[in-house]
């Protein structure tokens, strides 16, 4: 018998309990968070290479199909690539490598055991990418890459997606790429028997070998036969698994996380458990050509896999300028949304995202695909986060600091005013022309106006894009900073950045710590939220005790752009909050490297999966049964 992905979720809700049904059940074909960490798009919160930091992302791949991976490294301030290259990973294969300082570059990703000088006891990464050496040279395996970087054995990261002609009004030296997130989307599968792409990167069995087609691999990713390669692909299946450690030698400390996984990002079948199969006819791709100009491609708005057994069900995209830009978490397939908490049926409590910003044409409102970062943003809103803290310096070389971070993986589509190719609202990506009723034509941007809620305002200069939200601290004994039930709920903080940092104690860099103290600053980041003389004034206006240590609530209902029913002409979610993932990192200094310890605690999400404002619903998210084969 063959179980579809609902059946299945059915299945599982009801054995661990029918109470939990709505929330542990997602509906099929609706992204929504693995509840198992295995999904077709992951999402590292954090990376960095500052203060002595190094930081290892690790891909596996649990299935016996190749899949295509995007990966792709964003700046912290506005979500800028500063590095993509694509993984295939061949049947349960592992890959792993390491975002590394470097004083030219800001930063350089090598994949395990790629070094120059080689140790001959460890083994280097075989999987095949798709990447370039940023001058012109390919990089599919670590033969290409020593010969490509003599030097590292790298793959260099760039300041050019922000500087020079694609300003977007934050710093432009190398420095700002050296802290951001990471994303790693599946782009499709493919049979590793019957394809050849499937076959020329699949690991050798007999003897254990490498693969032995990575240039070949590497080719097919050129845009001149980009839909030769999409044709051997099928859909994006819920088979990656993640994780990823932050370690700083100098200091003696690691900290280890998990992604978030996102499952069914593209859902074109009922079951993508099972191999989906690929559609050699197929002619047209989500990213397609523009007629007349072989070096230009375009988001195609039209593309329908589920209804349209033509388009090709996969987020295939050559690894060439300006194609390597996508797929992003705008290709979220298709933009549908749930009320979890809602006991209707699914076809009675489904709201398709459409993009809905306020004054602007429906025509261009109602187009289907290519705003899946609105599903996304959905998935990932909370209406408050939940996480401990400390912020102990005793001045004898000993204390516990903790450092959260905050990211919105969507952020930059509702605040990068910027058009240029390099920017989230890339003409590429969004058009600017927008055929409404022929013969008209409006000369707009997707958006209209920047910024969208739920953020509050524009990315701009200095580099900022601020949204208040609300801080509630709290003591290890039911002090807290917040007495008044009548006032807002919690002092309000800007968070300005797509990734940000909130530091608890003055910042103290490693390089001037003097000696025998602790190391104030934990992650060294420059995309901060300074929260340390609120702490010191909470400790002596007698709010919350002299340990400094405890909880906090962080609400992210604060800014009216968070809250849909007080903007619901322009509303781009269900209900209340903002799209945020993170964790707490804490670290223990006791002088000597070989005593410190770390360790990290994923936040706790208050409001997430649960609908605060349906009735009406937002504009853009029209009652909508989804049709599904």
């Amino acid at each position: 018998m063959r179980h579809t992905k609902l059946h299945k979720a059915l299945a599982m809700a009801a054995a661990l309990g029918g109470a939990s049904l709505g929330l542990l059940a997602p509906p099929a074909g609706a992204v929504n968070l693995s509840q198992q960490d295995i999904g077709d798009a992951l999402i590292f919160p954090y990376y960095t290479v500052r203060e002595g930091w190094t930081t290892i992302i690790s891909l596996i791949n649990t299935s016996d199909q190749v899949l295509a991976v995007k990966v792709r490294f964003y700046e912290s301030r506005d979500s800028r690539d500063v590095l993509d290259f694509i993984v295939l990973l061949s049947p349960f294969d592992r890959f792993s490598g390491t975002a590394l300082f470097d004083a030219a570059t800001g930063a350089r990703f090598t994949p395990s055991g790629w070094t120059v000088t080689p140790d001959p006891n460890v083994l280097p990464e075989t999987t095949c990418i798709v990447a370039g050496n940023g001058a012109g040279q390919p990089i599919y395996d670590v033969a290409s890459a020593r010969a490509a970087q003599p030097a590292t054995a790298s793959i260099p990261f760039s300041k050019v997606s922000y500087s020079s002609s694609a300003y977007d009004g934050g710093p432009e030296a190398v420095d700002r790429l050296r802290e951001g997130y990471v994303e790693a989307i599946v782009m499709g599968h493919a049979n590793p028997a019957t394809t050849a792409v499937g076959s020329a990167v699949t690991h050798a069995q007999s003897p254990l070998g490498a693969p032995a087609g990575c240039l070949n691999a590497y080719n097919a990713f050129k845009r001149a036969g980009i839909l030769q390669t999409a044709q051997q692909f099928g859909e994006p299946t819920n088979a990656l698994k993640g994780s990823y450690s932050l370690i700083n030698s100098g200091r003696g400390v690691q900290a280890q996380g998990t992604p978030v996984a996102l499952a069914n990002f593209v859902a074109v079948s009922a079951d993508d458990d099972v191999p989906a199969p690929a559609r050699p006819a197929c002619n047209r791709m989500f990213l397609e050509p523009v007629v007349g100009n072989p070096g230009a491609s375009q988001r195609n708005f039209a593309w329908n896999p589920v209804a349209n057994n033509g388009d090709c069900p996969n987020l295939i995209a050559a690894q060439q300028q300006f194609d390597f830009n996508e797929p992003t978490l705008a290709d979220a397939y298709p933009s549908t949304v749930f009320e979890l908490n809602d006991p209707r049926p699914a076809s009675i409590n489904s709201y398709l995202m459409r993009p809905n910003f306020g004054p602007g044409p429906q025509a261009l409102n109602d187009r289907g695909y290519g705003f899946g970062f609105l599903a996304v943003t959905e998935t990932l809103r909370a209406t408050g986060l939940v996480n401990q803290w400390a912020g102990v310096t005793d001045g004898a070389g000993l204390g516990s600091v903790t450092e959260w971070v905050v990211t919105h993986p969507t952020k930059a589509f509702y605040v990068d005013a910027r058009r240029d190719i390099n920017s989230a609202v890339s003409p590429q990506r969004f058009p600017t022309q927008a055929i409404a009723v022929p013969p008209t034509v409006i000369n707009t941007n997707y958006t209209g106006e920047m910024p969208i809620p739920p953020f509050a305002t524009p990315f701009e200069a200095p580099g900022q894009a601020c949204t208040d939200v609300g801080i509630v601290l709290f003591d290890a004994d039911e002090g807290s900073t917040s007495f008044d039930p009548d006032r807002s709920p919690g002092d309000p903080f800007g968070l300005c950045y797509e990734a940000n940092v909130v530091q608890f104690v003055p910042t103290v860099p490693s390089t001037t710590a003097p000696i025998g103290e602790p190391v104030t600053s934990v992650l060294g980041s420059k995309t901060t939220v300074d929260l340390a003389n609120y702490v010191t004034q909470s400790v002596n206006n007698g709010k919350i005790r002299k340990n400094r240590a405890g909880w906090m609530r962080m609400d992210l209902t604060l800014s009216e752009s968070a809250r849909p029913a007080d903007v619901a002409n322009q509303a781009s979610l269900l209900g209340n909050g903002l799209p945020a993932i993170g964790f707490a990192i804490t670290q223990r200094t006791f002088g000597a490297a070989n005593l410190n310890y770390a360790g990290l605690v994923n936040h706790s999400y208050q409001g997430r999966g649960v609908v605060t404002y349906v009735s009406p619903p937002p504009v853009n998210t029209p009652n909508h049964p989804p049709v599904w084969p």
